[in-house]
């Protein structure tokens, strides 16, 4: 009975990553263990192939974009999160967001007007870096689009992660708005290999993603799915390479 729910509970919340597994350890959404070795009927599941997207690739996505780049960039505590609503913004859920968004005059938004503003209105304020050039044109893109509340699956090797194709852009999604040059939150710099190999030969970065006991958890406001978090531990454990 113990495998059989294991296994659901694998089928369930892998949906929209590649997961091969070949000894490798995986986690549930609170970061413990799981067995999938097998299911009721004895079938091998050492190759779990968890669906697709389910909202074409051209559209911007809001679950696995949007919300994580206001997450990372403008909802931090004591900015525009729940609790501070910093100029009356709460830009943790979707209708916070879309207090800010025009959608019959999308460049008229308040909250890509300040993206783009090179001068005293700019959001994120100095020392922060500006925003960058394709994360501009991702939320433009998607106010375009009608502001919608489109949910993807997250599709990744979570097996055989690079550091390029997989592990970078998660860090970019999720982290480096809050660990950059000049808004270096716990004086943790994430915006170099160099850097995010630091913390992940000494454990910080895994433990806070897994949100272990003991590290800051990371991001405070969400939970990586669990292919992002497993394709994390996979990487580490085979040397957290440049690859």
């Amino acid at each position: 009975m113990k495998k059989i729910l294991s296994f659901i509970i694998v089928v369930v919340a892998l949906q929209g990553c590649l997961y091969e597994k070949n000894g490798s350890s995986l986690v549930d959404i609170n970061g413990n263990p799981i067995d999938n070795n097998s299911n009721s009927t004895g079938t091998d599941t050492s190759t779990v192939s968890c669906g697709t997207n389910s909202t074409p690739s051209s559209v911007v996505c809001f679950n696995t974009q949007i919300l994580p780049f206001f997450q990372s960039n403008c909802s931090q505590s004591g900015c525009h999160d729940a609790k501070t609503r910093a100029e009356g913004y709460d830009l943790t859920t979707l209708a916070g967001i879309k207090k800010g968004i025009n959608t019959s005059n999308p460049t008229n938004s308040k909250l890509y007007k300040v993206i783009v503003d090179t001068g005293r209105e700019r959001m994120p304020p100095p020392p922060a870096a500006p925003i960058s050039q394709a994360n501009k044109d991702m939320l433009l893109k998607w106010i375009k689009e009608g502001a919608k509340e489109t949910k993807c699956d997250v599709v990744i090797n979570a097996e055989n992660p690079t550091f390029a194709a997989v592990i970078k852009p998660i860090i970019d999604n999720y982290c480096l708005g809050c660990h950059q040059s000049g808004n270096a939150s716990g004086g943790v710099l994430l915006n170099s290999y160099a850097n995010i190999k630091f913390v992940a030969d000494n454990g910080v970065l895994l433990g806070s993603v897994k949100k272990i006991t003991g590290y800051i958890a990371m991001p405070p406001s969400s939970k990586l799915s669990i292919c992002e978090i497993t394709a994390i531990e996979n990487w580490v454990k085979a040397g957290a390479l440049n690859n």
